[in-house]
């Protein structure tokens, strides 16, 4: 069981607190775990929105094909993604600095995972997950 850490006070007129009173009783919880439900499930469902991105079918097809184009990095490009992961890649164990070009986690390209899932309505946590090979 977590502990309470941080409070939320919150001004309501009777009209109001009386119905979220009921509304608990109802669902046999007390008032407090009640609204403290409702308001996580609300500020869920508005972050879930403001994270969402939502393409139409003709923007999702200019992403699939933006994807399925040939990448090449310019020099400044390569070397910030160089130095990028000699930093995330190097252990205690190695000094050495990775190949450049080495894919981290699986081979298929990152247009064949998002093929067919980029009309849906997709959270970011969803297509980072794509972008990781999960």
């Amino acid at each position: 069981m977590t502990t309470t850490a941080a409070r939320l006070d919150l001004r309501l007129n009777t009209r109001d607190k009386d119905r979220i009173a009921l509304a608990a009783a109802l669902r046999g919880v007390p008032v407090s775990a009640f609204v403290r439900d409702a308001v996580l499930r609300e500020a869920e469902a508005a972050l879930a929105a403001d994270m969402t991105i939502t393409l139409s079918p003709e923007e999702s097809h200019r992403l699939i094909a933006a994807l399925d184009k040939p990448f090449t990095p310019s020099a400044k490009l390569k070397q910030a993604m160089e130095r990028g992961l000699t930093l995330a890649v190097r252990t205690a164990e190695t000094d050495a600095p990775p190949a450049f070009g080495v894919r981290p986690r699986g081979t298929e390209p990152l247009a064949n995972r998002l093929r067919g899932r980029a009309t849906a309505r997709m959270g970011t946590d969803e297509i980072m997950q794509l972008t990781r090979g999960a």
